[in-house]
């Protein structure tokens, strides 16, 4: 892919959790004239009303991991915009979910988001975990070198982290993970996947 493309981005999701790749056809006056993508792909019209005109601009974003469909869509049809993998690493990236494909990273310096909260079937049993003993940890072990971010409602009270520090996350992960649900999701910058490349 043509990298220096002005219309073209890199891809930060994998989109259905099937597809790699995205582009915006358009803009269509007609809707027969507008390409929709057949299986495996996917595809969805968008209906935009021109003031100025008085008429409905219409787009298609097509989905897809097939370079060479893009590549031909592109020769085809007006196009606003096209996003696909930088290169093979990006692709991992974006197909593995505990990586979070970011411009930088969370806050500008934490690398990690940790999130939990109680599993369903704890909730109202009698062996829900101590949730004053979850957030004393938390502030022995991240206050100071972490973000906090307080959450309400049915998560407990549990915070969101976000931090650099790996070793914490691992002893937080040993200690509570049979009593609660945790996720761990790395942020992977544009600069990073372009150093790897």
């Amino acid at each position: 892919m043509d990298i220096t493309n002005e219309k073209w981005k890199p891809s930060k999701s994998y989109w259905f959790n099937k597809y790699t790749c995205c582009i915006t056809l358009g803009p269509f006056k007609k809707s027969r004239t507008v390409f929709t993508a057949a299986p495996p792909n996917r595809s969805r019209c968008t209906y935009l009303f021109d003031d100025n005109k008085q008429e409905y601009q219409i787009y298609s974003k097509i989905y897809t991991s097939d370079l060479e469909l893009i590549k031909g869509l592109m020769n085809m049809y007006p196009y606003i915009e096209v996003m696909t993998p930088m290169n093979e690493k990006h692709e991992m990236y974006l197909t593995q979910e505990r990586f979070c494909i970011r411009e930088k990273q969370w806050y500008g310096q934490y690398k990690y988001k940790v999130d939990s909260w109680v599993p369903w079937k704890l909730r109202h049993e009698k062996q829900e975990p101590p949730i004053e003993d979850i957030n004393k940890f938390i502030d022995n072990n991240f206050l100071g070198e972490a973000r906090i971010r307080k959450s309400f409602g049915w998560q407990n009270n549990i915070p969101h982290l976000y931090t650099n520090n790996e070793g914490a996350i691992m002893l937080f992960k040993l200690m509570f993970g049979n009593s609660l649900q945790i996720t761990v999701t790395e942020a992977v910058t544009f600069n990073e996947i372009k150093e790897q490349a």
